[in-house]
């Protein structure tokens, strides 16, 4: 969400634009690979300067989007952990009925499988916030250096 700030009179004297979208900050990164035209560049950074006041500014947002990525990722973790648990308990029903000279019931051996599946879903997911956090990390960084250079220029 963008905002203004206004003066006590109800002046506004400055507008902080929005976060970038998942497809602009895409767009963004697409850019960076490539060779970006002047045009493009003066764009980019026309965004940059209308998002941020200052370094802090970034610093404070990167700090935020980190946090908020990490717990995600600590979130999948415990559901990680609680999958884990789960499975441990199947397997001791599986391994009780087989001591006891029986037939591992159906239902175990799907709850196993379907429990199994689960924790590599939840692992890939905490690979791709591992993957994320990293990636806005370097997003950020990039952007506090450009906003430095162009800081430089404007005094």
């Amino acid at each position: 969400q963008g905002y203004e700030i206004v003066s006590l009179k109800g002046t506004v004297l400055r507008t902080v634009a929005p976060e970038p979208t998942a497809e602009e900050r895409a767009e963004l990164a697409k850019n960076a690979q490539h060779q970006v035209t002047e045009s493009q560049q003066r764009e980019i950074d026309k965004q940059l300067m209308l998002r941020y006041s200052s370094v802090d500014d970034i610093e404070a947002e990167k700090k935020r989007k980190l946090a908020e990525i990490d717990a995600k990722e600590k979130m999948l973790a415990v559901n990680e952990s609680a999958t884990e648990q789960q499975i441990a308990a199947e397997q001791r029903k599986a391994a009780q009925a087989e001591r006891n000279g029986q037939q591992v019931p159906e239902s175990v051996v799907t709850a196993l499988n379907n429990l199994q599946q689960e924790l590599r879903v939840l692992g890939n997911q905490r690979q791709v916030r591992v993957q994320e956090m990293a990636d806005e990390a370097k997003r950020f960084d990039q952007e506090i250096e450009r906003f430095k250079t162009l800081e430089k220029y404007r005094r």
